[in-house]
């Protein structure tokens, strides 16, 4: 794993974020976070789970560096067109209902959250995740008894968009999918929740 994620995550730990918090920043799966941080004597987790735990072979993840499209406002506009395009070939099939309001959650995918809606003509939504904490910002669209998209440039474990989910059923709104650029979780969906994504990213094993 490249050297400037690795400090960030100790970074992002001396200031008290938790390894989920840290997953979810850096789009890594919680225990890739979990292994380097035990790597440098920061874990959270006890010492005397891990010596109950056999020796586990190394964990691989993939870290996507996405600050090509992030600084190139043109760029992601036209991933945005490509996956309006996409979204709207599974809304005509059936296989994903018309969304009335498009929710973000997470600074690093807002963006893309933003610029889909904009390709679809549909208003936008946001759930605030600061540390951890999640709760509706009022600024955006009301997301109440409305059927919701929620959209993110990437999922990996899948934990805390469950959470979200969650949020976003207990206010009374209907999350009908969940789309995002890149999938490495594996899932097809999401605490019942059906998920889509231009690309899936898979670890491949050769013998």
């Amino acid at each position: 794993m490249d050297s400037d994620v690795k400090e960030k995550i100790i970074e992002l730990r001396r200031k008290g974020y938790t390894t989920e918090e840290i997953a979810n920043l850096l789009n890594l799966h919680p225990d890739t976070v979990e292994y380097i941080l035990a790597s440098y004597g920061v874990s959270e987790r006890k010492r005397e789970e891990k010596e109950h735990k056999k020796e586990a072979p190394a964990r691989f993840d993939v870290y996507l560096d996405r600050s090509v499209v992030a600084r190139r406002p043109a760029i992601l506009d036209k991933v945005a067109e490509g996956a309006s395009i996409y979204l709207r070939e599974l809304i005509d099939e059936g296989v994903l209902e018309e969304p009335e309001v498009i929710v973000g959650f997470n600074p690093d995918g807002f963006a893309v959250a933003l610029a889909v809606a904009k390709a679809m003509m549909k208003p936008v939504g946001y759930i605030d995740m600061r540390l951890s904490s999640a709760s509706i910002d009022p600024l955006f669209s009301d997301i109440v008894d409305k059927k919701v998209l929620l959209i993110d440039d990437v999922v990996s474990s899948g934990e805390v968009v469950g959470r979200i989910i969650s949020v976003i059923r207990n206010v009374g709104a209907i999350p009908i999918g969940v789309f995002v650029l890149v999938n490495k979780s594996g899932k097809n969906d999401i605490s019942g929740v059906p998920l889509f994504s231009l690309f899936e990213l898979r670890i491949l094993r050769h013998d």
